[in-house]
């Protein structure tokens, strides 16, 4: 390989990181004022919250199989509870950006934060086969 290969191939490894960095901390836009929280289960719209305002919101009842607790505090949504076997809805971190997404599948609960109130009007494609 001669020297500019070198050279070459390490600006595209700076590139690439600085790309990946970005991405990183860029993930997702900046919410609005009137940003909405945004909870559907099964497909189906179960509420739309502010999300500036506080607020716990419980899925189900902490007596059934199956209850999630999402968590609005301070414009970041969490999911703190469910009784899901693999918890990958409780770890995952809370959102706080407009599109982002936490979702537990056994209970097929997803919590979005929604900018332009399109997530509560849209309508679901169906699968055909």
């Amino acid at each position: 390989m001669k020297p500019m290969d070198y050279v070459l191939m390490a600006g595209i490894l700076v590139a690439a990181g600085l790309i990946l960095i970005y991405n990183l901390v860029n993930f997702g836009s900046p919410v609005t004022e009137t940003a909405q929280v945004v909870i559907t289960v099964d497909g189906v719209v179960y509420g739309s919250y502010p999300l500036n305002e506080d607020n716990t919101i419980t899925i189900g009842q902490p007596s059934d199989d199956q209850h999630n607790t999402i968590q609005i505090l301070n414009q970041r949504v969490d999911m703190v509870t469910a009784d899901c076997r693999d918890q990958v809805c409780v770890k995952t971190r809370a959102i706080t950006k407009a599109n982002q997404s936490i979702v537990c599948l056994p209970h097929r609960v997803v919590v979005e934060i929604d900018n332009n109130g399109l997530l509560e009007e849209s309508e679901v494609d169906d699968i055909s086969r």
